[in-house]
């Protein structure tokens, strides 16, 4: 019959891949419906409030990504659904709160949350300040799951660290904390989720490694290099990021692992990081490997004051990333790699050297332009922060040992004029001061995360460091090393 009718045999094969792949459709549209999250609370103080849901897009660049927003109506509901393929970790703002609620799939957290508190003046101001996290209540599971699980066993766990830290770093008795190990493996028997006892565990080795096994290397061979690589459990990525923290600085020094800057100075290769690393004999899996060149490749990018960090070209660092985002493992390890680069390209700060929006106490447009020809210290500082008054001082006292080449401006936000300028005249703070009618658009331009912010420039009017010291004892010995290296 195929012979009679040579057309027949390929159209019926077309019309079956065709079913295939609607078929395939249709099942992959099923799968993502029946792994949907419902998550809602009850609180008439959010009223009228649009509320987000986030997560991180990695734990190691912690860049944030918006899964979903829904807005409270009248009566205080909020409910929110959204997919989760695996069990994670999410956030929902609440202004002075944060709550972190662990989710799995094809599950529905009815939640309670505080009434809606405002950050003060003072919080807002200080640059340390962060919302403060609460875990909250789910009403409709019992302790079993995984977030109430968390929740109760983070708490267990810091208040035996700070009851026992004497005998974890001073008094170590290993008896003592298998035992205390094996309290808690009993203790949360009951919980059935895997990412919980994933969690704990890697929680469990990090007090073997604040106490009785201090070996980098033991702990990479037998609980990393062995194991699983588990990018969304927070346990393991905690313990990952502490043990791998710049980890190409540390390896650098050693014999092994010098040739790691010229891997990335020269190659820009990531086979020959590869092939490095396999000089760690504990290093052997190929997807650990990679994950700990993205974390080595993430931190030299970061812009430090340390001295005992090495300095790898950012240039070269980023055409490693360009070509890790093509050869990691997984297309998991190559979605970090393109983060990470996300993260330095924007925070590469990129505006006109003119395009800041400043003026002078008088209400004259200054340009930086006119600064140029010396370095030049910019501290952008809020004048209502309490700090305002001492930081200057410490500016002045700084200016006198080292004004032959240096010139410093103060960019002040949300100042009271006449107050200013009286400050200015009483304390003979002899700098310029200028103002900001645009505050949030300089924020954004310079990226000020937080006051005070300390920026250095070249006298071309390069930016160098976009976290300069701050006006104390540590700024003087920097400058003075910085501006020796650079005549």
């Amino acid at each position: 019959m195929v012979a009679m009718y040579p057309n027949l045999f390929p159209m019926a094969l077309t019309c079956m891949n065709k079913f295939l792949l609607l078929l395939c459709l249709i099942l992959n549209a099923l799968m993502a419906f029946n792994q949907q999250v419902h998550v809602s609370f009850t609180n008439k103080s959010y009223a009228g409030d649009t509320l987000y849901v986030t997560k991180e897009k990695d734990f190691i660049t912690n860049l944030m990504d918006t899964l979903t927003s829904s807005t409270v109506n009248k009566e205080g509901q909020w409910k929110v659904d959204f997919t989760c393929k695996e069990p994670m970790l999410i956030h929902i703002p609440l202004y002075f709160f944060e709550a972190w609620l662990y989710v799995e799939p094809n599950t529905s957290y009815q939640i309670k949350i505080p009434r809606k508190q405002y950050m003060s003046v003072v919080d807002s101001l200080n640059a340390y300040f962060s919302p403060i996290i609460i875990y909250p209540l789910v009403l409709n599971h019992d302790s079993s799951n995984a977030h109430t699980a968390i929740g109760d066993f983070d708490n267990r766990y810091d208040a035996f660290i700070e009851k026992n830290i004497k005998q974890l770093h001073y008094k170590i008795r290993k008896s003592f904390i298998d035992s205390s190990i094996s309290q808690f493996n009993t203790y949360y028997s009951y919980v059935k989720s895997t990412y919980f006892h994933n969690y704990m565990f890697y929680k469990m080795i990090m007090i073997k490694y604040l106490s009785y096994e201090r070996d980098q290397n033991f702990i990479i061979k037998y609980y990393f290099n062995a194991q699983p690589v588990l990018l969304t459990n927070t346990g393991y990525m905690d313990m990952f990021n502490q043990l791998f923290a710049d980890y190409f600085s540390y390896i650098c020094q050693t014999s092994w692992g010098a040739p790691v800057f010229d891997n990335i100075a020269k190659a820009k290769s990531p086979y020959e990081l590869r092939h490095t690393l396999k000089h760690n004999p504990a290093l052997t899996n190929d997807t650990l490997i990679d994950l700990v060149i993205l974390k080595g490749l993430h931190d030299a990018c970061m812009e430090t004051n340390d001295a005992q960090k090495v300095s790898f070209p950012k240039k070269q660092l980023l055409m490693t990333l360009d070509s890790m985002g093509i050869v990691a493992k997984t297309p998991e390890l190559r979605a970090i790699a393109q983060h990470i680069k996300t993260k330095f390209s924007t925070e590469n700060m990129q505006y006109c050297y003119d395009e800041i929006p400043l003026k002078s106490l008088d209400g004259e447009n200054i340009l930086l332009r006119n600064f140029r020809g010396k370095y030049l210290y910019v501290c952008v500082h809020d004048f209502r922060s309490y700090d305002f008054y001492t930081d200057q001082r410490l500016m002045k006292a700084n200016i006198k040992s080292i004004n032959s080449n240096l010139q410093m401006i103060t960019v002040v936000l949300y100042p009271n004029l006449s107050s200013l300028k009286e400050m200015l005249k009483k304390e003979n703070f002899d700098w310029f001061f200028v103002t900001c009618t645009q505050p949030d658009l300089l924020k954004k331009m310079l990226q000020v995360k937080a006051t005070p912010s300390y920026y250095l420039f070249n006298p071309n009017g390069e930016l160098i460091n976009k976290n300069a010291p701050p006006p104390n004892a540590e700024f003087v010995p920097y400058f003075k090393q910085f501006n020796h290296e650079n005549r």
